[in-house]
């Protein structure tokens, strides 16, 4: 007799592995990750490798190393490229990574409570894609699936914690405390409630009142040691700053448009339809199961509706950590995700999580012509590198308006790390929480949270000037509808006359270079 539930298992394991090499395709198959942040991170990253031996470097910035947070990221590229990796295949191993934790995360997740049918791993897939990975929160990313790894061991050891289950859940802490400040306080949230949930009816029982305690603080405990860093950490950027919103349209906006999957215009419908999928999964399953009685793994939609509240109400930014509400709402869906895949009737199941995988294929082929037009780009701008005198001083002028889509050309200048040009707008070596730091002056706008250069770059940079003794040496346009000369100007009316376009690429980008370096070649 054939065994159909293995069976099942195996060829749902095929199916799972061969979605993972679908959605890791397309970063190995175009030269560039398009991210908007990768290559700021690749840039500093390098800076940090080679600050000893390059004497630019060393006048314009200091190393440091973060007290929390973003300490996996760059961690794991600058290992790479001490290995003698290529920053673009550096940034294409970190986000692989990304993808694969992320998926075997969640695999493991839904596998902890039995019975589960092998398909609930499929609900994962929309996901693997998300804003803040595509923006290059590298560490942030890395964080996200040790949450689920920490829900899958409360689901598995809850009410019967051990040396070696705590011993696990410690490793898993320290792990989501080194990524980022948000993951490890989301983490030990859902911990905490989690272990407050499987024991509570046990706490006001006498008879088991003092084994129910040990049950529910033992997992809490074990983040403790980790909160006084990150205290520290938070006490030093403790600014809040709240999103003036005027509707409650707007105030939901990111949730219905499923604002974590949308991460180019392209894939606005797919990422609706997804929304409109966990909307309608939802109220399946609660009227499927409206007579049954509600068991410890429900306590994850409890947890899913407390972070979409947090999404909604928390901060627009937390001192120099920006875009909290994404953040939040992504580990919502992912909680609601995992909600799903573990409570849903077999009957319903396997048309769910085949309704998942469509719309994880349609969300990735959505975004192929978007990756394909911002390589071509990146390619362009990296060319332009070869340009350039090394040891120069270099910056970027963006010119669009704010878009809600990840913008892959925003830090592009950034993938000039072999000319060891330094880029005095780089936005992260002018905050705490990375690896570099600029040297006093050195940054063109000087505040990070109050850009200069947005108002007026003219001004900006003859305070640079006047603080470093240095000129800049080049300006990359980008984003430029104007001719390139035209669209100089408006920055620099005065100062114009002192640069000459060297180069152009496609689709509107423009290099120019400081004309005295051409006579000093001369």
């Amino acid at each position: 007799m054939p065994n159909f539930r293995r069976d099942s298992k195996t060829v749902f394991s095929l199916v799972f592995f061969a979605l993972l090499i679908f959605e890791l395709a397309p970063i190995w198959y175009f030269p560039y990750f398009p991210s908007a942040d990768g290559p700021s991170h690749l840039f500093n990253s390098y800076v940090f490798l080679n600050y000893s031996h390059t004497p630019i470097f060393q006048a314009a910035f200091t190393p440091q190393i973060p007290p929390a947070g973003n300490l996996t990221g760059h961690g794991l590229v600058i290992v790479l490229m001490r290995l003698g990796v290529l920053p673009e295949t550096c940034e294409k191993l970190v986000v692989s990574l990304c993808i694969v934790a992320l998926a075997l995360a969640f695999r493991y997740a839904a596998t902890s409570i039995k019975g589960v049918h092998p398909a609930a791993s499929l609900f994962v897939f929309p996901f693997l894609y998300n804003w803040p990975m595509q923006m290059g929160f590298w560490s942030f990313s890395l964080g996200v699936p040790f949450i689920l790894v920490a829900v899958g061991l409360c689901l598995r050891y809850h009410g019967a914690w051990n040396l070696r289950s705590l011993s696990w859940l410690f490793v898993t802490a320290a792990a989501v405390y080194a990524c980022h400040p948000l993951s490890w306080a989301v983490c030990g949230l859902m911990v905490a409630l989690m272990s407050i949930a499987s024991e509570g009816p046990a706490l006001l029982t006498a008879s088991n009142r003092s084994r129910a305690w040990r049950q529910t603080l033992l997992p809490i405990l074990i983040f403790i040691p980790f909160a006084i860093p990150n205290l520290i950490f938070a006490r030093q950027n403790d600014a809040l700053s709240f999103d003036h919103l005027t509707s409650l349209r707007e105030m939901l906006w990111p949730v219905y448009t499923t604002e974590p999957v949308h991460i180019f215009a392209a894939d606005s419908r797919a990422a609706r339809a997804l929304f409109l999928f966990l909307v309608l999964a939802s109220l399946a399953n609660l009227a499927w199961r409206r007579r049954t009685k509600i068991t410890y793994p429900d306590t994850l939609l409890s947890l899913a509706v407390l972070l979409f509240l947090l999404g909604l109400f928390s901060p627009g930014r937390i001192g120099e950590g920006s875009f909290i509400e994404v953040r939040f709402l992504l580990f919502g869906f992912l909680v609601l995700s995992h909600w799903l895949a573990i409570t849903l009737p077999r009957p319903l199941i396997q048309i769910a999580s085949t309704l998942a995988v469509l719309l994880s294929i349609w969300l990735t082929l959505a975004r192929l012509p978007a990756w394909k037009k911002a390589n071509i780009e990146l390619s362009s701008i990296a060319r332009l590198g070869n340009r350039l005198v090394p040891d120069s001083f270099v910056c970027q002028l963006v010119y669009r308006p704010d878009s809600e889509n990840v913008e892959p050309l925003d830090h592009a200048i950034d993938l000039w790390t072999a000319r060891h040009a330094v880029d005095v707008l780089d936005y992260e070596a002018a905050r705490k929480a990375f690896w570099t730091r600029f040297r006093p002056g050195y940054y063109l706008d000087e505040s990070y949270l109050k850009p200069a250069s947005h108002t007026d770059f003219e001004a900006a940079l003859a305070r640079f000037e006047q603080r470093t003794g240095k000129k800049l040496d080049y300006i990359l346009i980008t984003d430029n509808k104007l001719a390139p000369k035209t669209a100089l100007e408006r920055v620099l009316p005065t100062q114009s006359h002192e640069y000459r376009l060297i180069a152009t690429g496609p689709p509107n980008i423009a290099l120019f270079e400081l004309t005295s370096l051409l006579k000093g070649r001369q």
